[in-house]
């Protein structure tokens, strides 16, 4: 496997033409939502050795309350280089070069069956600060599939880039005041075989596919909430990477 040099101008020309609804009706207070969603990124999707990940705990956790902090601080930054680096050291302290742009590896796999890939010899960041061109002429949408095509193509980190693009979505939910951006922080996890699928068929100028993943994940939200605000949270709050269960299990 090899990360994709750059991105395809192709396919960054496309996302000015990108149009899906955002618009859902909240799942209670945004920022509290928000938060929730930032605690469940921090802690269920990763080991977190500050609650254990614990399924109850995880909600007064000291480290996602950083985290989650974190997020919402990042919103004000704005998009760019920077912004990456500080959200890469919150959503991943333990990477291997941690806050630091990769060189010619990344790192694919859990901590213990991790392995390396050969990713082209690029300079990241120079690549970002043309892309924040790009991004600041974009509206939310546009901005949005940009995010998850570098983050996904690009890989500018050596480990922990799908934790720091979930970190970063939930940066620009907090900014936008979009609990769907929130939610769709977490689906991007819980749904990431369609995500990468149509992450793939952009690269090859397919935009299409990524909408109709967005209006999906748009319907997945809607459903939930039809049974009330509390369903969109009961889902959120149950999420966790299934192999969360064996390691806290094994501390029990």
């Amino acid at each position: 496997m090899k990360a994709m040099y750059g991105l395809p101008s192709e396919s960054l020309a496309l996302l000015s033409r990108a149009s899906f609804s955002i618009d859902v009706p909240d799942a209670g207070d945004h920022v509290s939502f928000n938060q929730l969603c930032s605690r469940v990124a921090n802690c269920r999707f990763r080991y977190c050795p500050e609650c254990r990940s614990d399924p109850v705990g995880f909600l007064k956790c000291r480290r996602g309350s950083t985290f989650a902090k974190a997020c919402q601080k990042s919103a004000i930054r704005g998009f760019g280089a920077p912004q990456l680096r500080v959200m890469h050291s919150a959503a991943a302290p333990e990477a291997i070069r941690s806050g630091n742009f990769r060189i010619d590896r990344v790192w694919v796999g859990r901590p213990g069956d991790a392995h390396a890939i050969i990713a082209s010899r690029i300079d990241v960041e120079a690549h970002v600060k043309e892309l924040k061109k790009l991004h600041d002429r974009l509206h939310l949408q546009g901005r949005v599939i940009l995010l998850v095509f570098m983050m996904t193509m690009l890989h500018p980190f050596e480990d922990g880039n799908g934790r720091t693009m979930r970190a970063l979505m939930l940066a620009m939910a907090a900014g936008a005041g979009s609990p769907f951006l929130s939610f769709l922080a977490l689906y991007l996890k819980a749904a990431q075989q369609d995500m990468v699928v149509a992450v793939n068929l952009l690269a090859d100028t397919q935009l299409s596919p990524m909408l109709e993943f967005l209006e999906k994940s748009r319907e997945f939200y809607l459903n939930l909430i039809c049974n009330g605000s509390g369903a969109v949270r009961e889902w959120v709050t149950a999420l966790q990477d299934e192999k969360l269960v064996e390691r806290h299990m094994d501390f029990d």
